[in-house]
């Protein structure tokens, strides 16, 4: 058992990442992939599961922000 989470949001944002208010026992990190990066990251990085299924979900759609109908 772990006490891992992973939360996944979907949207369009502008500005800039800032980690100036995460909590101290917070381990964030943002990653902004393209599919090639996406496919190296499966292959070469250590993801949790859950991380794992929403990067298969992201490759194997064309659109896969299609749902949100933008």
């Amino acid at each position: 058992m772990t006490d891992e989470s992973c939360a996944t949001v979907y949207e369009y944002a502008g500005g800039e990442v800032s980690l100036k208010y995460i909590e101290e026992n917070e381990n964030i990190e943002v990653v902004f992939s393209d599919k090639t990066e996406v496919r190296r990251i499966m292959q070469q990085d250590n993801v949790t599961i859950i991380c794992t299924y929403q990067l298969m979900h992201f490759m194997s759609e064309e659109k896969p922000f299609g749902f949100l109908k933008i």
